[in-house]
């Protein structure tokens, strides 16, 4: 069963955030769930507002110039809390105001709004090292082979939100919000690694921050655009995973993602790419769990099903879920999690594009 914890506004990978951006996760049998969540002053992303009917025009404020006293509404969150930094609008309904109607979407009942601190500082001493195991080694288990359910939350792209990651915040996220995982997601185009190296350090940082935390880290080689994890901007990413392997072999808290969301390209170009990565990290570290992308923004887990990677051994393959739009994927999810280890590494409520919801 999955528990939802935390109640925030939630939104995919492609909205723009103003403020610190982060994922919300859970596991759950042969699934770990991850969905961005936007955190900071502004309840919401400055953007068109949810729902068929209603939208907020923007123009009104010309640049935050007329935004003048909050009056509550959800346009003015959206089209104000930008320059205001902080906003009244708190997902209610009402609306109307400077900025015209407003509109909420209702959260599922039983979900608590104000849920107690949960605290999962040093879960990695009571687990250590994670492999899989269990009924044709398609579970993630724990040394003692009892299987392990990883709640977590992952950054947005770490070059793009610098201020966001420092230890203190995932201390935060581990002593209340009890989350025993970290997902690093380092971009590597669109600005990222492949132009930026410098944001490696800043894995390092996470890695050794989630090691003092006692929690565990997943290392995301954030491939998005281009899709093709083949791609000359990817050329890095062997001597990328030989070094974390050198570096975080002994280690017991690292997991590795080894690409993101691979699009536009076939499973054999994909499982190709995985072949060369998972040999470079077995010559040095035969053990750490290693997580695989699978075609269309990791939808095609039955690709993978069909024609597993040459080393399977302590390999899950990735599936990504939007409730607003891939409801009809679920039956796969149902019937390939009994051929091959699932890994959910981003779930949301709303759309994948981050409209609407929660579904």
């Amino acid at each position: 069963d999955l528990k939802l914890q935390f109640l925030y506004f939630i939104v995919s990978r492609t909205t723009k955030i103003q403020y610190c951006g982060l994922h919300m996760t859970a596991r759950s049998d042969k699934m770990s769930l991850f969905a961005l969540v936007l955190l900071g002053l502004c309840a919401v992303a400055a953007s068109t507002c949810p729902g068929a009917s209603s939208s907020c025009d923007c123009g009104w404020t010309n640049n935050g110039a007329n935004c003048g006293t909050d009056d509550g509404s959800e346009c003015f969150c959206r089209c104000c809390c930008p320059t205001k930094n902080s906003c009244n609008w708190q997902g209610g309904g009402g609306g109307g105001g400077s900025g015209g109607g407003g509109s909420s979407c209702a959260m599922p009942s039983g979900v608590p709004s104000n849920p107690p601190a949960k605290n999962n500082r040093n879960f990695v001493d009571c687990h250590g090292k994670l492999t899989l195991g269990g009924p044709s080694n398609l579970q993630l288990v724990d040394e003692s082979g009892n299987a392990v359910q990883l709640m977590g939350m992952s950054s947005h792209g770490l070059h793009w939100f610098p201020n966001c990651y420092t230890k203190a915040s995932i201390q935060h996220l581990t002593e209340n919000w009890g989350i025993n995982l970290f997902r690093a997601a380092m971009y590597v185009g669109e600005g990222g690694y492949a132009s930026n190296p410098s944001v490696k350090q800043t894995v390092k940082d996470i890695v050794q921050w989630c090691k003092e935390l006692g929690i565990y880290v997943m290392v995301d080689w954030h491939m998005l655009s281009p899709g093709n994890p083949n791609d000359a901007t990817y050329s890095g990413a062997q001597a990328f995973f030989e070094e974390m392997a050198t570096l975080y072999k002994n280690e017991k808290h690292v997991l590795y993602e080894i690409a993101n969301e691979p699009n536009g390209v076939q499973w054999p170009a994909v499982k190709s790419y995985h072949n060369k990565i998972i040999a470079a990290i077995r010559r040095i570290d035969t053990e750490t769990i290693i997580i695989c992308g699978t075609p269309t923004w990791s939808q095609e887990i039955d690709k993978a099903a069909a024609d597993p990677v040459d080393q399977p051994r302590n390999v899950m393959y990735t599936f990504h879920f939007y409730a607003g739009s891939h409801q009809s994927l679920l039956a796969n999810v149902e019937t390939y999690s009994s051929q091959i280890p699932i890994f959910v590494t981003e779930w949301g409520t709303s759309m994948a594009s981050g409209d609407g919801g929660p579904y």
